[in-house]
């Protein structure tokens, strides 16, 4: 039986397993100008961030309330994202940067949720 993982991609110039809409408003803003800045195809959208950060809550309250609503158990309030075994497509948006591989046997499945792309 071959294993299955979940792969994290993270951009060199942040801390993997982290999610932006964790830290207060204004540190978002602070994070996201800087990443914006300079950083490749991964950060364009914080390059409007006044108009990003609204939605991404939303949708992100959207997903972890329907994730409880199905009988999840989430550990945290934002999730960190993941793809199954991984994306060439992903790891160059993210300009090589940062893989993290977790073992899905690993983890809990009620803290886990997919969606379709």
């Amino acid at each position: 039986m071959c294993e299955i993982n979940i792969v994290h991609y993270c951009h060199l110039e942040c801390d993997p397993l982290n999610n932006i809409m964790e830290l207060p408003e204004k540190e978002a803003f602070e994070m996201a100008y800087k990443l914006g800045l300079n950083n490749g195809e991964a950060f364009y959208r914080f390059k409007d961030f006044k108009n990003y950060y609204p939605r991404r809550i939303k949708t992100e309250n959207w997903l972890y309330n329907w994730f409880l609503n199905a009988g999840g158990k989430p550990k945290i309030k934002h999730p960190i994202y993941f793809v199954l075994e991984g994306s060439d497509y992903l790891n160059e948006w993210f300009d090589n940067g940062k893989i993290i591989k977790i073992p899905l046997k690993i983890i809990n499945d009620r803290h886990i949720s997919f969606t379709l792309v």
